[in-house]
């Protein structure tokens, strides 16, 4: 249960971490 929780956690983090990113390239060009 724990890896499938630590998991989650990752996909979630790096899905918000890529959505900022792209927010910021945006803004950028």
């Amino acid at each position: 249960m724990e890896k499938i929780s630590l998991s989650i956690g990752i996909f979630i983090f790096e899905f918000y971490y890529f959505d900022k990113y792209k927010g910021l390239a945006i803004q950028k060009n």
